[in-house]
């Protein structure tokens, strides 16, 4: 199973849905705005960008990296960014606490490298 409850997901579902009523809070539109004025971008190169962009503090690796600093709510990110990575930790959460170990933080830090 995903670590996640059922109403916890149904509700990341209803959070997606209703970015999408707009938008400017759509990644794949604003991937699509992007792609229509730069005919050279890959669409898939640029849909990763967006996501680093709203999800990453300093990704040229001048200092350490700080994922996760702010939650867009965007339709595209919640479903395919941040939903996967809460299951990926509430299975972590999960299997420490059946095994009565400590949380691996760093064994969830490379397991999170989407």
């Amino acid at each position: 199973s995903s670590g996640i409850n059922a109403e916890y997901g149904v509700l990341l579902e209803m959070l997606e849905d209703l970015a999408g009523t707009d938008p400017t809070r759509s990644l794949y539109c604003q991937a699509a705005n992007v792609a229509d004025f730069a005919s050279h971008v890959n669409f898939t190169d640029l849909y990763r960008e967006l996501v680093t962009q709203i999800t990453l503090w300093d990704s040229s690796g001048a200092v350490a990296e700080v994922r996760d600093y702010a939650f867009k709510v965007w339709q595209g990110v919640i479903s395919g960014y941040f939903r996967p990575r809460w299951e990926l930790f509430c299975s972590f959460i999960k299997s420490a606490v059946v095994l009565g170990e400590a949380f691996n933080q760093s064994a969830y830090d490379e397991a999170v490298q989407l």
